[in-house]
């Protein structure tokens, strides 16, 4: 019997479940046998690892919890390893033959308590924990099988398998499974911002915008004060993570937007999961769009996606300048920016202590700001620019009037009759190749070919209706939108007219900047205003300069700085009405 602590022998308790509740038993009742051991054989306990929600199919160095005990500290700690069963341990045969062979290397003990003769230097004992094993490797891949193939039942039957659920819904149990339910408040948020794109033209980064000054939390803020608020109702102790104030972005807005689970459609590993018909399999009886809703709100997205105006130093944040991403500096062509800069100017003490600050903006040269060869570089005041670039903008589409663009839905059953009569012509294909050969494989094809031949025959006599568009006057002119349209709204406008605004360091007079604002296609400059087509005029284009000679206009012209931008594939980009 041992004298001391010294000469116990230390032993590691090893407990582990995986995320499927059948498989094995829990961790507390692994922990007591465990315990039950120790105090049997008198030993000191080294220490506890509770790895719940682990798969047996992981490594033992991977693991949360056990890895620590694996270190060369960890190891001095204890000197045998006891589990209540062997799959407890491991469920990979290859995985569990290379850690026996370390324990061996780290002259550690092993024991299982349903089977307490097994001594790892036995070559037989060896043998029979390689058997069990490689039969507990068997059992994982049935598992796996078992989960894969309720989770396809599942989903042919129109259920959810627990999970994150998309965004706006929650998940609710019908019939002892589950199905996605609109969580109302945040279903709202969803069809508010596929409105903005599909009615109102908006860009995604105003939706973000908009979403951030309203102060939206992302999705999975939201989810995590839903969990708080579930946890306080059922009064446990609220372990939920406080909201992190992810913020909204393009590309979050772009992703729930075209996600298929917004028109109520269910996916599976970002694919949509087709019926035996080839129809889209619906996931909610509620969705947030309908199809068409949907499709017309991944149109708009697909029409709009453009790349925007390139910024010479891509760690630097883009400035709110209302006419950076339509200004160009004479000397090298590149982009403006928006200086700001705030002078303290100490004043007589008959008129303050305290001083004043003053504050200068001006459009300055990117290029020349990052350090790139700039001929000369252009620096306008911002107050002059602006009100110029605005006059002009005003005189050429100010007094048109503001219209709307409104949508009517159509009815059109062509993509759905088309993807039936693809499905019906593999079905066939399929049949003459031998895949449905038996009896019960053959009873299938017909009641698919049934259902296919009806549902052909409904869509063709099913009337269609082309959707429609057209504006709406407001009764205001667009001078009186502009004047309420925010800076992030203004600068998307710039951005899809075509406008270009050239400046010079010096101007004609060899001193003062020279400014040169190029309208381009007027026709295209009022659409892309909101104007009726029967409103504009057949003006090809404009320009209006102050201080710039025309030898200056000329050199810009042939430099082709008035050209409008490209798109990725160098075609001209166009603009959305």
């Amino acid at each position: 019997m041992p004298t001391s602590y010294a000469d116990q022998t230390r032993y590691l308790i090893a407990a582990r479940r995986s995320v499927d509740k059948q498989d094995g038993t829990s961790i507390p009742r692994q922990v007591e046998a465990g315990q039950r051991e120790v105090i049997a054989r008198k030993g000191a306990l080294a220490g506890i690892v509770r790895d719940e929600g682990v798969s047996g199919a992981l490594d033992f160095p991977d693991r949360p919890k056990l890895a620590q005990w694996l270190t060369t500290e960890g190891l001095s700690r204890w000197d045998c390893m006891i589990v209540t069963t062997q799959d407890r341990l491991s469920r990979d045969d290859l995985h569990f033959n290379a850690f026996m062979r370390h324990m061996l290397d780290w002259n550690k003990q092993l024991i299982i308590l349903d089977d307490p003769t097994i001594d790892l230097r036995d070559p037989d004992c060896r043998m029979i924990l390689t058997i069990k094993a490689t039969q507990a490797a068997k059992e994982l891949h049935k598992i796996r099988e078992r989960v894969r193939d309720t989770s396809e039942w599942l989903r042919s039957k129109g259920f959810q398998t627990k999970g994150n659920p998309p965004v706006g819904y929650v998940l609710a149990k019908q019939r002892g499974h589950y199905v996605l339910m609109p969580e109302l408040r945040y279903a709202r948020h969803a069809v508010r911002m596929a409105k903005w794109v599909r009615e109102e033209g908006k860009s995604r980064r105003w939706v973000a915008a908009q979403m951030n000054k309203k102060g939206v939390l992302s999705w999975t803020d939201y989810q995590r004060t839903l969990k708080a608020r579930k946890q306080e109702r059922d009064g446990e102790e609220v372990t939920a993570t406080p909201p992190r104030g992810v913020k909204w972005t393009d590309q979050t807005v772009d992703r729930i937007l075209r996600n298929p689970a917004m028109a109520g459609y269910m996916t599976y590993r970002g694919e949509l999961v087709m019926d035996e018909l080839g129809e889209p399999r619906m996931a909610t009886e509620y969705p947030h769009l309908t199809h068409e809703q949907w499709r017309q709100t991944v149109a708009v997205l697909d029409a709009t996606s453009r790349k925007g105006v390139a910024v010479s130093d891509p760690d630097s944040k883009p400035d709110e300048g209302t006419y950076s991403g339509a200004s160009l500096c004479e000397g090298c062509g590149g982009a403006m920016y928006l200086h700001r800069k705030k002078r303290a100017t100490v004043l007589p003490p008959s008129m303050t202590k305290l001083g004043s600050a003053t504050h200068y903006e001006d459009y300055r040269c990117r290029n020349a700001k990052h350090g790139f060869h700039c001929v000369e570089r252009a620096n306008c005041k911002k107050y002059y620019l602006e009100e110029f670039a605005e006059d002009a903008m005003m005189t050429a589409v100010g007094d048109l009037p503001e219209v709307i663009r409104m949508w009517e839905e159509g009815e059109s059953h062509t993509e759905k009759l088309e993807r039936a009569r693809e499905r019906l012509v593999k079905l066939s294909e399929d049949y003459a190749e031998g895949e449905y050969d038996g009896p019960q494989k053959e009873k299938f094809y017909w009641t698919v070919l049934e259902g296919l031949t009806k549902k052909i025959a409904r869509l063709e006599s099913l009337p269609q209706r082309p959707a429609r568009a057209w504006y709406q006057r407001t009764g205001r002119t667009w001078r009186q939108k502009w004047a309420r349209m925010d800076n992030d709204e203004r600068r998307e406008f710039l951005d899809k007219s075509g406008i270009r605004i050239v400046i010079w360091r010096r101007g004609e007079d060899g001193e003062t900047p020279g400014i040169l604002v190029h309208l381009g296609d007027l026709k295209k400059l009022a659409l892309a205003a909101g104007a009726l087509p029967d409103d504009v005029a057949d003006t090809v284009a404009a320009d209006h300069l102050d201080n710039v000679s025309r030898s200056q206009y000329l050199s810009v012209i042939k430099r082709g700085l008035l050209k409008p931008k490209r798109s990725k594939d160098g075609e001209e980009d166009e603009l959305v009405a």
